[in-house]
């Protein structure tokens, strides 16, 4: 029998009525669930239960927010335009190898200050610190990358009455592998017995013996980028041979010499000048060691023909004092190196010696002898080129005959990461001692 349909004027939901829309124009509230077929698109307002909906963190589903109302675990490697930084409770150090690379960013929640890495050479990065820029994250000076360079000093054997046949030749060598050669780049003023100073892009020679015979007072400084003759750029506070050089990342410094002094002069490496007197060793010392402590902003001195180390403090104008560390051999003429930890001496009249000896900064324990030259040298130069991983010794004099010296063109090299010997790196392009040296 067929079904009636009855039609009312107002809504009626109910089994085998007819559906009238309200008087709105709207479908009334019945049970959908046997709709097919309907257009999403035709869809409108309203709110679909969370469980109707295919929801995960799986491909082609529709992430959910937790409880916490947090995105939960998915991968967002296509996400664009989103910054990241690392959340620390310390700062980042020149080891912290970031692997996003420059421009990472690094907050420590402690202090409040945010780092950006400017430079991501393994194990060297440099963080620059925003706000003030002041304590900036950064491998320190004391070691190049790339080269090692040799300025002036005395080729042929050790004579003591003038002429002295000074060089005025700047070399380079690299720190990878191979032979010095000439640079093209000499010295203004040729000296032997010159300190050394090295900024991040010049190479300095302070005070010395000249052709003539007078110690100088000359500060000469040659760009280490590319070869150009060294300027003549001012006067240390006396004129001497036998000054040790030492440096921070703003300032060079010269200590002791001979005729044997005390004074200690500084000269600013952002603007040619004359050196200041800064301060006074504890004893007067020349052609001796000198190194430079950057993570503690300190130079330290050895006192000629004694095992004494006397440091002063780059940031405060201050006399030296005795470090009470001694060291293991007479530093007198040696060579020296300084890594980001320790200081060396190597070589030095004796015999001349071979030895290889390493103090600690900033404590008190003694030197300790590591390991042995290649060759014994003596008027070696004070302070030798380091790269971030090696310490080098160039030139000197070496016994050639009973009781006469020749100048050497050795290039030794020693790891600053275990101690133990020198290995034969290269020759420098003349026999040479007594130079002054640089790194870059």
């Amino acid at each position: 029998m067929a079904k009636q349909v009855i039609i009312k004027g107002t809504p009626v939901v109910a089994a085998d009525e007819v559906l009238v829309a309200d008087s709105n124009s709207k479908i009334p509230a019945v049970d959908g669930s046997l709709v097919t077929a309907m257009s999403g698109t035709n869809v409108g307002s309203g709110t679909i239960a969370t469980a109707r909906l295919d929801t995960g963190t799986a491909a082609n589903k529709i992430v959910v927010l937790d409880g916490s109302a947090k995105i939960p675990a998915v991968d967002g490697s296509l996400l664009t335009g989103i910054v990241s930084y690392t959340k620390s409770a310390s700062d980042p150090t020149i080891s912290t190898n970031p692997s996003g690379g420059v421009g990472t960013e690094w907050v420590n929640h402690t202090t409040g200050k945010q780092f950006v890495c400017t430079d991501a050479t393994a194990g060297a990065n440099v963080w620059s610190c925003s706000g003030s820029h002041s304590g900036n994250i950064a491998p320190a000076y004391y070691g190049g990358e790339t080269y090692g360079y040799v300025a002036g000093g005395q080729a042929g054997g050790v004579d003591w009455a003038p002429p002295h046949f000074v060089s005025n030749q700047i070399s380079r060598f690299a720190f990878a592998s191979g032979n010095a050669s000439d640079f093209g780049s000499d010295l203004a003023v040729a000296v032997r017995y010159n300190a050394s100073a090295s900024s991040s892009t010049h190479g300095y020679s302070i005070c010395g013996l000249n052709n003539s015979g007078p110690a100088t007072d000359h500060i000469q400084k040659f760009t280490m980028a590319s070869s150009s003759n060294a300027t003549d750029i001012g006067n240390a506070t006396v004129s001497k041979e036998g000054p040790m050089g030492t440096n921070s990342e703003t300032y060079g410094y010269h200590a002791g010499g001979y005729p044997y002094c005390n004074d200690i002069g500084r000269w600013s490496f952002a603007s040619d000048g004359n050196a200041t007197d800064w301060a006074d060793l504890v004893a007067n010392s020349g052609f001796a060691m000198a190194c430079s402590d950057w993570d503690n902003g300190y130079g330290y001195v050895a006192t000629i023909n004694s095992d004494q180390i006397q440091k002063f403090p780059f940031a405060s104008q201050t006399n030296a004092v005795d470090t009470t560390q001694n060291l293991t051999v007479n530093p007198n003429h040696s060579g020296s190196n300084s890594s980001a930890t320790h200081g060396y001496s190597a070589g030095g009249n004796g015999s001349p010696h071979n030895h290889i000896c390493k103090f600690q900064f900033n404590t008190s324990n003694h030197a300790t002898d590591v390991g042995n030259l290649v060759l014994g040298r003596a008027y070696i130069g004070q302070t030798h080129p380091s790269s971030l991983t090696y310490g080098y010794s160039c030139g000197g004099t070496a016994p050639s005959a009973p009781n006469t010296n020749a100048a050497t063109n050795n290039i030794e090299k020693f790891a600053f990461a275990s101690d133990g010997d020198a290995t034969d790196h290269g020759d420098l392009h003349q026999m040479i001692y007594a130079p002054s040296f640089a790194q870059l």
